[in-house]
């Protein structure tokens, strides 16, 4: 399953020693300790039943590396909204996506590292 979630309800994530507790809440009081504390807040999602293993952002795109679908290309300028805008099709088990310029590198399980050159019209 494919899910990019920047979550909904607050949560507060507390880091002690080498475990980590979730504590839901609508309100988080902000405590002033040496605990490492995160609060979230889900404002987008998209699904489309894949598998992501990595993401990459570069300017408004994410690049998602999606083990069921290839590399796909989401527009995320509004944030609550993303949307697809393209994909590369079946490139075999990619595991992550890098990009620089105008460059996508796929590293796939099954096929290596593939190179793409980005381009939108």
């Amino acid at each position: 399953m494919l899910t990019i979630v920047l979550f909904s309800s607050i949560f507060a994530f507390k880091h002690q020693q080498s475990s980590a507790t979730i504590i839901p809440s609508n309100i988080v009081p902000l405590e002033t300790t040496a605990e490492s504390q995160f609060i979230l807040k889900e404002i987008g999602q998209f699904n489309d039943r894949g598998q992501a293993w990595g993401v990459t952002i570069s300017g408004s795109y994410a690049y998602v590396a999606d083990t069921s679908d290839g590399l796909e290309i989401l527009n995320i300028s509004d944030l609550y909204n993303p949307i697809k805008v393209g994909k590369s099709g079946d490139l075999g088990i990619i595991e992550s996506v890098i990009v620089s310029n105008s460059y996508a590198f796929v590293n796939s399980y099954t096929n290596g590292l593939k190179i793409f050159s980005i381009k939108f019209y």
